[in-house]
């Protein structure tokens, strides 16, 4: 693991200092040392500082560099708009040699010299490149399974990714791989990759910011999602702090805006007051609400199931074409329910009576790589269907007739007369209704 300095950038510390909270406790938490360097300066930003003069922003983010070098350690930061900044002036100082020397001339004023000796990771590239996602999921003691997350990228995280290098600039997968390291599902949206529009406001155009907001949120609001994540404080402050604005005016639109640091320490198993949460402009309870119930739900299947065998088989549906019923039907997919018994809705398929069309074939078991087949899973799920009563006629006729008679049907002894065949044994119905009573 690399040796770290923070770099806080200008936001976080002045507008959103419950994200620094966030981020320290975490950083805590996964055993990750970071140093707090003194000398930083705004990093600088991009669209505006840099239009002031390319020299002296290529200057400036040099001499935050050099602070870092002197240090010995690797930049990292939470924001994208710094992450940008400083690696895009670290790709250009070391690409382009007569540039290096024009902006060292220029640091030679203050003592110091760029050498190109110090790394810069945006925070997600921590997470990613020192842990990865399934080392994350084996450290998460409180999973948000069953919460449904939208992930915002933000702009400068990705673009430009000659520069950058973080993902695929239009189709990135990280940032949802380590959302969904946590437990949690990563939405699929239409306006995902909007840019969130917070710089208009700046621009003097605040009609224009508010409609890009209102875009994503809409959409959002619709799909009912459980949160929207961030990673940039920038998009932050443009997705919370313009929603509440919006919201002053009549337009509601309640999307809890929850930084990925928030939902990593959650996940960690830190209480909200850790991360600084309560700081929130937009409430925060519903998400809290729904993730209390689904984790009600997630400790009643824990009495029932083995939870690493059921997400496993969840995840697998490597013997989905084994499986007979779905050969025949192929609107009935095992795998689908087993999903959705993985998300809590144990209820549901119990109430859909769907797990009684597996008719228990073995075919999954004996090609199971897990040894936690579909039919372990059916089975306990037919289980519960018994005791709550809620079973197929014929099956709860079955069930009643073997106990009270001892057979699942009755015997016709004029057939077996007719075919001359000896009366049927005595049954043993007595002693099995006595087996099966309640008296001692």
């Amino acid at each position: 693991m690399a040796r770290y300095a923070h770099f806080w950038g200008c936001y976080i510390p002045s507008r959103l200092p419950h994200m620094e909270k966030a981020t320290r406790a975490v950083f805590a938490a996964l055993g990750i040392e970071a140093l707090d360097l003194d000398g930083f300066t705004c990093c600088p930003e991009k669209s505006m500082i840099k239009n002031a003069g390319h020299d002296d922003w290529l200057a400036i983010a040099a001499r935050n560099l050099d602070v870092a070098e002197d240090a010995g350690v690797t930049l990292t930061t939470p924001c994208t708009g710094c992450f940008g900044t400083l690696k895009g002036a670290n790709h250009e100082l070391t690409n382009d040699p007569a540039m290096r020397v024009k902006i060292n001339g220029k640091l030679a004023k203050v003592g110091r010299k760029y050498e190109g000796r110090s790394g810069v990771k945006q925070i997600l590239e921590v997470f990613w490149d020192d842990f990865g996602p399934q080392t994350l999921r084996q450290r998460v003691v409180r999973p948000l399974t069953g919460m449904c997350v939208a992930v915002h990228h933000g702009c400068h995280l990705m673009r430009p990714s000659k520069e950058l290098g973080f993902d695929d600039p239009f189709a990135p997968k990280k940032f949802d791989a380590l959302v969904e390291a946590l437990g949690a599902t990563s939405v699929k949206y239409e306006t995902k990759m909007l840019c969130c529009g917070g710089l208009l406001a700046r621009a003097d155009d605040q009609a224009q910011a508010e409609q890009m907001c209102r875009m994503k949120l809409r959409e959002l609001s619709n799909l009912k999602v459980d949160c929207l994540t961030t990673t940039c404080p920038s998009c932050t402050m443009q997705y919370e702090h313009q929603q509440a604005n919006l919201a002053r005016m009549g337009e509601v639109y309640n999307v809890p805006v929850i930084s990925y640091m928030e939902l990593l320490g959650l996940a960690l198993g830190l209480a909200p007051e850790e991360l600084g949460i309560p700081a929130h402009r937009i409430d925060t309870n519903p998400f809290f609400t729904r993730w209390a119930e689904l984790r009600r739900r997630q400790d009643e299947l824990a009495a029932h199931f083995d939870l690493k065998g059921l997400v496993g088989c969840a995840e697998c549906n490597g013997c989905r074409n084994d499986c007979p019923i779905n050969l025949g039907d192929p609107k009935w997919v095992p795998n689908d329910i087993i999903c959705r018994i993985a998300e809590s809705d144990l209820d549901g398929v119990i109430e859909s009576r769907a797990a009684w069309r597996c008719h228990e074939c073995f075919a999954c078991m004996d090609r199971c790589c897990q040894q936690y087949s579909m039919v372990d899973i059916f089975r306990i799920v037919k289980h519960l269907s018994v005791e709550r009563g809620v079973v197929p006629n014929g099956v709860g006729d079955g069930i009643t007739a073997v106990r009270n008679t001892g057979a699942m049907i009755a015997v016709s002894e004029a057939a077996r007369k007719r075919l001359k065949l000896p009366a049927t044994s005595k049954s043993g119905a007595a002693e099995l209704a006595k087996l099966l009573s309640d008296e001692e």
